[in-house]
């Protein structure tokens, strides 16, 4: 097993990874993805790379890793690069985390679970879509210094920048929508380990 670092140089060419998260059985969504990834570098003569996003300790088992392997194998989707683990660099997400937060484009966010559930049902009740309203994002910044000061368990969320985000997708052609409708996600959990959305 092979295993690189986060920021280090890759070959030029088609790269395409299969990214699982080890928390249960190889399921069919993950073998489309993983199938349709594998096709595209075989025919670009790219690189099909095998990443386990293994960050959410509570919930990665080492079985779920095995079995997810295995049912590759039965599907007979090879990899040319990895498996790459997420969890042998925490510390290398962890402080590109900070240096978001360090450039203003991630801020602390204290809301408990039990607070961020009740207002999610909230907005269910009210029949409406629930996004994080950014309630973190506007404490003050001498509030933020004193709660970190004392210890209050903080995840860290991206701060998504106002307005439109444009690409050109290789199906869909130019796309564009408002950031607006992008939620500030959360790159390191409140116990500081990294999120799948950053690893």
């Amino acid at each position: 097993m092979t295993d690189r670092a986060p920021g280090t140089a890759v070959s030029e060419g088609v790269r395409v990874r299969f990214a699982p998260s080890p928390t249960g059985f190889l399921h069919v969504g993950g073998a489309r993805t993983a199938l349709f990834n594998w096709l595209f570098a075989k025919q670009q003569g790219g690189t099909f790379i095998l990443r386990i996003e293994d960050t959410d300790t509570e919930r990665s088992t080492e079985e779920s890793v095995r079995t997810i392997l295995e049912g590759l194998e039965w599907l007979r989707i090879t990899w040319d690069e990895g498996p790459h683990f997420q969890s042998r660099h925490v510390e290398a997400h962890r402080r590109l985390a900070l240096r978001l937060r360090d450039e203003g484009r991630a801020y602390p966010c204290f809301c408990s679970p039990a607070e961020l559930e009740a207002r999610r049902q909230s907005a269910e009740s009210a029949g409406t879509a629930w996004k994080y309203d950014r309630t973190c994002l506007r404490l003050a910044p001498e509030e933020v210094r004193r709660r970190l000061a004392a210890g209050e368990p903080a995840a860290l969320r991206f701060r998504v920048p106002d307005g439109e985000i444009v690409w050109d997708d290789l199906v869909h052609g130019p796309t564009t929508f408002d950031a607006a409708v992008i939620e500030d996600i959360v790159l390191l959990r409140s116990n500081g380990s990294p999120t799948y959305n950053l690893s």
